[in-house]
């Protein structure tokens, strides 16, 4: 019979320290399923309101961002205003 190489002398320790280990069964936790509540069209976190997302050049992000820290407003309120002034011009026309 051929002398055992390292790696099979290894294989074999490894098996036998797998053998004397004793056998454990993982504790798991038992959580009950939570309620997936629908939402309807338009009702984020506000009422009424719709999440918008898009991209825009940097420079005007950059100057928004400015202008909003400056007159103590935010993002949101100046593109609304924005949208609101946008919609109202063409409706004029």
């Amino acid at each position: 019979m051929a002398k055992k190489t390292d790696y099979e002398a290894s294989k074999g320790r490894l098996a036998d320290l797998l053998k004397a280990a004793p056998i454990t069964t993982p504790v798991q936790e038992v959580r009950p399923v939570e309620e997936i509540i629908e939402k309807t069209k338009g009702q984020g976190l506000h009422q009424g309101e719709t999440h918008v997302n898009f991209w825009a050049d940097t420079d005007l992000i950059d100057a928004v961002k400015l202008h909003a820290f400056t007159h103590k407003t935010t993002i949101k309120h100046i593109c609304i205003a924005a949208i609101k002034q946008y919609m109202d011009q063409l409706n004029r026309k």
